[in-house]
């Protein structure tokens, strides 16, 4: 899913994932309580009632993924939103989205995955940390978030990470012979140095300052590089295990509901009203 709006300016793109961050965030914490949420305020609407996804004892309800819809279209451009084809290609990823994230949770569940307040309490200090002076306070205002039910759903979030680090992260290796092959494809990526090195005794102290520094900076990048290698190793190895997961627990799709939630006549004729 992108979150960049093209041609806007980049301080209006940061504003604007900002504020899709904590409204989707937020979301998932009201969705969450217990994943068991049957009905919808409209009691009238018997469809909205009807579940969409099931994973173990956990239920998304046509309802509940009509309200994350109208939240992650917040992602998305006016004009594109007007294209029947694409509205029905972002509800589908939705469902491919959520479905996963249901299941990440009952894997944390079965495994003991837990997270910890101080954890949330630094990922949290990150994350404001980041945003321009006051964007990350005034976004929540402006969408009446409760600071508390924000960190709730940061807390899943990060369980949720923790899960995909904890059953995949002790099978990913980067070996030496992977940073060969990236630095020979990516030349200049980071240095190494070569050659013989001048006695440190002999050296005055500003060049021993310097070549310290320069060290240190040839390491950053050297770590950078396998950060890198291991996040994509980790990227290929999730598409296999999170479809075995899905064979694991015991995860439905009501079909019917969402052949109608997508059909594009009646995407259009939302889009008409």
């Amino acid at each position: 899913m992108s979150l960049i709006v093209r041609g806007a300016p980049k301080k209006m793109q940061r504003v604007l994932i900002i504020r899709y961050f904590i409204k989707f965030i937020l979301l998932i914490c009201l969705l969450g309580i217990g994943w068991s949420i049957t009905g919808c305020a409209d009691r009238e609407h018997k469809q909205q009632q009807e579940y969409l996804i099931k994973v173990g004892d956990k239920i998304m309800t046509v309802g509940d993924f009509n309200k994350a819809f109208e939240i992650a279209k917040a992602a998305y451009s006016y004009d594109m939103l007007q294209n029947p084809e694409a509205v029905r290609e972002v509800m589908l990823s939705l469902v491919k989205q959520m479905t996963e994230e249901m299941i990440l949770l009952e894997r944390a569940k079965e495994i003991g995955v837990t997270v910890t307040a101080s954890e949330v309490e630094k990922a949290a200090a990150d994350i404001k940390s980041d945003y321009p002076d006051h964007e990350f306070q005034n976004s929540l205002i402006e969408n009446a978030v409760p600071y508390t039910s924000w960190k709730q759903a940061l807390k899943r979030r990060l369980l949720m990470n923790k899960v995909v680090a904890k059953d995949l992260g002790d099978e990913i290796h980067v070996t030496p012979d992977d940073v060969s092959e990236y630095e020979k494809a990516h030349p200049g990526a980071f240095t190494v140095t070569t050659g013989p090195k001048e006695a440190t005794a002999s050296k005055p102290p500003a060049a021993k300052a310097m070549e310290t520094d320069a060290e240190a900076a040839e390491k950053a990048r050297h770590d950078d590089v396998v950060k890198m290698l291991r996040r994509e190793k980790m990227e290929k190895a999730y598409t296999p295990w999170i479809e075995a997961l899905k064979k694991k627990y015991t995860v439905e799709i009501n079909e019917a509901q969402l052949k109608k939630m997508t059909d594009l006549k009646q995407i259009r004729k939302h889009l008409a009203s």
